[in-house]
């Protein structure tokens, strides 16, 4: 198993446990941290997961994680157009779990 290999299993269960996650944390809570996942792409100027990635050679200089995810489990290559929506649906999705399940047990933000 190389460097590459352990950055992006670090990657891929980071956002799947952030994910699960947004079921059973407060929405505030979801908010900060996505507010926090885009300060820290903003202020690195992308991930630094895929930044460590890509110094190791375990990625394309010119993709972002998730073509890389798509061509890794699907085999087909994306543009950054389909990076960007699926990094949209992902937020979107996340707030609508937290949001619906803080409606549903009457919690705060």
């Amino acid at each position: 198993m190389s460097g590459s290999d352990i950055v992006f299993g670090i990657h891929v269960i980071l956002l799947i446990v952030l994910i699960v996650l947004s079921f059973y944390v407060p929405l505030g809570l979801v908010i900060l941290v996505i507010l926090l996942h885009r300060m820290h792409l903003w202020y690195f100027d992308g991930c630094i997961l895929t930044k460590a990635d890509k110094n190791i050679g375990g990625m394309d200089k010119d993709s972002d994680f998730f073509q890389e995810i798509a061509y890794t489990f699907t085999g087909k290559e994306i543009g950054e157009r389909g990076s960007h929506i699926i990094d949209m649906f992902i937020l979107g999705f996340v707030l609508v779990v937290a949001l619906s399940i803080a409606m549903i047990k009457g919690r705060r933000i």
